[in-house]
């Protein structure tokens, strides 16, 4: 799939250079790949930011307004948060203590009443529930942030946090 701002290619099309790193293909528009995305199988390569988001993120308004695409961006944040949390959860031996079990049985939206999360799984949290952009007080301890706010804190916070592979492209 070609489009101005986003290219995914099957691994298997790609060509190689001699130490075995796939080389990005030419942007039809002659632009620079900013990013290299890696999925399963595949690599995407985006202009920007927004433009890898595009790729991750099913109906990305890319070219509609900034409010749009970040609603966009916490929408996917919320669900990825819950999906990466409930993950780390499934492969903890043994119980939550009950304050931290009690917690996460609320909707990834709704702030933890924590100050504090000192559990041995890790927690992932979306910034945009917290302060600076609520009331809430936001936890410390063993968490990790979605920055949900723009595209690049977005991108580089799902690499941060585990959920994907990206990388500036030409750079490893």
């Amino acid at each position: 799939m070609i489009t101005d701002g986003f290219v995914r290619i099957p691994e298997h099309q790609l060509a190689h250079d001699p130490s075995g790193c796939p080389i990005a293909p030419r942007h039809p528009g002659e632009l620079a790949w900013a990013y290299e995305l890696i999925e399963p199988g595949t690599r995407v390569y985006g202009v920007d930011a927004d433009a890898v988001l595009a790729a991750l993120i099913d109906n990305y308004p890319l070219g509609g307004p900034e409010t749009a695409r970040a609603a966009a961006r916490t929408r996917h944040a919320m669900s990825t948060a819950h999906a990466l949390t409930a993950a780390r959860v499934a492969a903890h031996r043994g119980a939550l203590p009950a304050r931290q079990d009690e917690a996460l049985r609320n909707p990834a939206w709704v702030p933890l009443a924590l100050t504090l999360w000192d559990c041995a799984v890790t927690l992932t949290l979306v910034d945009v529930v917290y302060a600076p952009f609520t009331t809430a007080p936001a936890p410390i301890g063993n968490v990790r942030w979605l920055h949900s706010s723009d595209a690049d804190s977005y991108l580089l916070s799902l690499c941060e946090a585990g959920a994907t592979t990206a990388y500036r492209a030409g750079v490893r």
